[in-house]
């Protein structure tokens, strides 16, 4: 405080004054301290200040310890020279924001903190379970991953610098194009993609193609993200080819057939079915299946039905009676099967029905001949009988 004090009277000098005042001058009021004696004082003063605000600041620092200090304003060439030995990381920014100078030591660390995201990066793709594929914006390739080239049969350098569209064909092709028009209007869909692999076999993919955009906002290429749907592709042809060959025998057999749920409804039947009974398809489909019984034959049906239901059997055959559009009744040797599902969970039943009409009609007469015949015989033999 001795040294502010001195520095303020030593200051006192350089102020203008008039001269009833020259009885308040340093000099006067200290008149046995020699004039270069305050100077020095004053700078020793100036000294400890520099020194204490020093101080000040290096311990703040210490305190908040902050991993990188940002600073206003342009370094000269001496600032740059101990800013690059200091051991923390230190930034200076202009006042638009724009980097003008970083030190050594966070130059390392975001070198290390690069490094460090590079190789995480690097061992996502490599081991990303979908193909990554890089293309510029003439779609050629710049990049792909290992399980990309795994995918199409070819090494990852083979690929590099060949178009995209040297894997597909001509189908494909065209649905490649279109995709990558739309990535470019950022209309981000997913859409399923056939690639030819390097043995000739068809890859199905599905495909998303996010754009690629450099500093300017320009495209620059895409990059597209490819899962592998091969064997799902595969299981829906099997499962379609099925569905076809169940639909022609099922519409083409010489039986009337119906699948109906466990509580009885019809959801198919086929055009045998309706001509044997003179409904069409609608008619039917609105009606329950034991609607069509005779109800002698329901409750029977019911049980029987439940045995399926409960695993006893699998399947039963007995013939039945079914009511027709013109109000007759038609014999049907019936067969009744039950699906289950994976789980083995009952889902709907399986009908066949074979029109034994004709054969029911020759059975009855065949058996009312025998009736006839039978009477007819114990007629001649109680006649004979009396005539003794």
């Amino acid at each position: 405080m001795n040294y502010c004090f001195w520095l303020i009277l030593s200051w006192l000098d350089f102020i203008p004054i008039k001269k009833q005042w020259s009885p308040f001058l340093i000099t006067n009021l200290v008149p046995w301290m020699p004039i270069h004696s305050i100077w020095i004082l004053s700078g020793l003063s100036l000294a400890s200040v520099v020194v204490f605000l020093m101080v000040w600041g290096w311990r703040r620092y210490m305190i908040n310890k902050v991993p990188k200090r940002w600073f206003c304003g342009l370094p000269n060439r001496r600032d740059r020279i101990i800013a690059d030995r200091l051991p923390e990381e230190l930034i200076i920014i202009d006042e638009r924001g724009t980097i003008q100078f970083i030190n050594q030591a966070a130059q390392r660390e975001s070198k290390l903190a690069f490094q460090e995201k590079t190789q995480h990066y690097q061992a996502i793709v490599e081991t990303a379970s979908e193909g990554i594929w890089l293309i510029d914006m003439n779609n050629r390739t710049l990049f792909v991953n290992q399980r990309m080239a795994e995918m199409l049969g070819y090494d990852i350098e083979e690929m590099r610098g060949r178009s995209i569209f040297e894997f597909m064909d001509e189908e494909g092709k065209a649905i490649a194009h279109k995709q990558l028009q739309s990535s470019r209007l950022e209309q981000l869909d997913q859409c399923d993609l056939r690639f030819q692999c390097r043995d000739g076999s068809a890859l199905w993919v599905i495909i998303s193609t996010p754009p690629a955009y450099d500093a300017s906002d320009h495209y620059v290429g895409a990059v597209s993200l490819m899962t592998d749907i091969t064997e799902r592709k595969q299981a829906e042809a099997i499962l379609q080819d099925n569905e076809e060959r169940f639909r022609a025998i099922f519409e083409q057999s010489g039986v009337g057939m119906a699948i109906f749920t466990l509580e009885g409804h019809f959801f198919r039947v086929n055009q045998k079915l309706c001509d044997l009974l003179g409904y069409n398809r609608i008619e039917l489909l609105i009606q329950r299946y034991e609607d069509l019984l005779l109800p002698e034959d329901r409750l029977e049906t019911q049980r029987l039905s439940q045995r399926l239901s409960d695993g006893m059997e699998s399947s039963y055959c007995r013939p039945q009676r079914y009511r027709c559009s013109d109000g007759r009744w038609l014999w049907g040797a019936t067969t009744v099967s039950l699906i289950r599902d994976r789980d083995n969970v009952p889902k709907y039943f399986v009908g066949v029905i074979e029109d034994i009409s004709t054969q029911k009609a020759a059975l009855q007469e065949r058996e009312a001949a025998e009736e006839f015949l039978r009477a007819l015989l114990n007629a001649i033999q109680e006649s004979a009988f009396l005539r003794m």
